[in-house]
């Protein structure tokens, strides 16, 4: 952001260079203009904004890495968050420097900066989410943060801790289905109020009692 930067075109952006045998390419779209895709979209100094863009590629066989490890610092009250649309992935990019993901020939993403409201207004994936968990591994509290939308048909929703014989460790948060953007604390102890001892812990949200999705934790 810049406070000179404009939404549209402005000497700040880069259009997107032409292609050759082999491409790379991140592609922020803006269709009013001549040349429509840009590498670099600079905008105005505000308090909040989306930025779509996707990553294109014709080379096969390889990892590609986003890495925003040099962004300046933020407000301490402001969020930023990047959405790989495709997989339905959410990272949080204030405690993480990078993502890397297998190649295919498109990938959509988007990157959400604003306050806490804002991000679990507008970051609404098309299915249940559990998202960025962090740190991991972890000492002694882990964040866990997931998404539900709105048009998933459902009543009940769960987030536990199960160890690797599928025993529940604890049940860290139910509630009525409601869409949203949830960050969920856990100080690393059981049902019983004591604290679980070192190893690999699964996380499981659970929508409607059907529906699962893990993510792998370690405790130190």
């Amino acid at each position: 952001m810049r406070q000179k930067a404009d939404h549209s075109k402005d000497s700040y952006d880069r259009i997107r260079a032409p292609r050759f045998l082999e491409y790379l390419d991140v592609n922020f779209k803006k269709p009013e203009y001549f040349a429509p895709e840009f590498s670099r979209d600079i905008v105005t100094t505000s308090g909040q904004h989306i930025w779509e863009f996707t990553v294109e590629t014709n080379v096969s066989d390889s990892e590609i890495s986003l890495d925003w490890s040099k962004i300046p610092s933020m407000a301490q009250e402001k969020e930023l968050w990047l959405y790989h649309k495709d997989k339905e992935i959410v990272i949080n990019m204030l405690d993480n420097q990078y993502y890397s993901f297998t190649n295919q020939e498109t990938h959509k993403f988007a990157v959400y900066y604003g306050s806490s409201e804002f991000i679990a207004r507008e970051l609404q994936p098309a299915k249940a989410v559990l998202a960025a968990v962090y740190p991991n591994p972890f000492t002694s509290n882990l964040t866990v943060t997931f998404t539900l939308p709105e048009q998933l048909n459902s009543d009940f929703v769960r987030l536990s801790v199960y160890d690797l014989m599928g025993r529940r460790v604890k049940s860290l948060w139910e509630d009525k289905y409601r869409p949203g953007f949830y960050k969920v604390d856990w100080n690393g102890t059981n049902a019983n109020g004591s604290r679980i001892p070192g190893g690999t812990y699964l996380l499981r949200l659970e929508v409607n009692g059907q529906k699962s999705i893990y993510k792998r934790v370690i405790k130190q």
